[in-house]
């Protein structure tokens, strides 16, 4: 539980110090190491609001690290499912 918090706070603060890969790169380490980490849609959002500019779109697509995000939990989920079984 407290690994979770920590990890919370570091990418919390790595939302507001560090680049925007910085904190992607470690948003998928931390889906990979926790349960449900469901916070990863939290700071990708966050994300998108802090670094996203107006009227500029990926695609036309507002939001498209946070849709990213849950397409990523989505398969995240699916792979360590799948991979734990087969281990």
């Amino acid at each position: 539980m407290m690994k979770r918090v920590f990890a919370n706070l570091f990418l919390f603060l790595s939302v507001l110090v560090f680049p925007w890969y910085v904190t992607v790169s470690a948003l998928v380490i931390f889906i990979f190491l926790f349960r449900n980490f469901y916070e990863a849609a939290f700071f990708s959002f966050l994300l998108d609001v802090v670094y996203s500019t107006p009227g500029t779109y990926f695609l036309g697509v507002p939001f498209i690290l946070t849709l990213a995000s849950f397409v990523f939990l989505i398969l995240a989920s699916f792979l360590k499912r799948h991979l734990l079984l087969r281990a």
